[in-house]
């Protein structure tokens, strides 16, 4: 393995455990900590153990993509369908959201997302354009940051 691809492996998955740790601070109605409902549902199925799962998802799709010609395609794919995923998200999701946490908590976690996933797919795009490793790793790295952070938020209300 070469060094620089065991640099991003380490360094990415120590990023995106801290990142997908940091639902453990947030309560619901804190724009800059809001709780992805993805990470709440493995917290309940696998407790503490969910903080591991984004982790090992990034670190084992870094490591087989790494090598493959297709990374940069594969990368801005993945991107895009997150993308499409999270506005989707968000429209039906909406009106719980302006409901329960309220319009600023709601229109405060759709730009983190609209702007984090925008630069990942700028990033994966200028990546693929220039045959740019480190782009594409970069663009890869801030798609699971953005999952581990603030996509897919709860917006309505959970009575466990």
């Amino acid at each position: 393995m070469s060094r620089e691809k065991a640099a991003w492996l380490i360094a990415g998955t120590i990023l995106v455990l801290a990142a997908s740790a940091l639902m453990l601070f947030g309560h619901g109605d804190n724009a800059l900590i809001p709780i992805p409902t993805h990470q709440f549902v493995l917290l309940l199925a696998v407790s503490d153990g969910y903080v591991l799962f984004l982790p090992a998802a990034y670190g084992l799709s870094l490591y087989l993509l790494w090598d493959r010609r297709f990374f940069g395609r594969a990368v801005l794919g993945f991107g895009v369908a997150i993308a499409l995923l999270s506005v989707a998200w968000f429209v039906e999701s909406w009106a719980d959201g302006i409901s329960y946490p309220g319009a600023a908590f709601t229109r405060a976690v759709a730009a983190e997302n609209a702007v984090g996933l925008a630069t990942a797919i700028v990033l994966a795009q200028l990546g693929l354009m220039r045959g740019s490793r480190p782009q594409t790793a970069s663009a890869h790295l801030a798609i699971f940051l953005v999952l581990a952070w603030c996509a897919f938020p709860l917006l309505g209300r959970i009575d466990l």
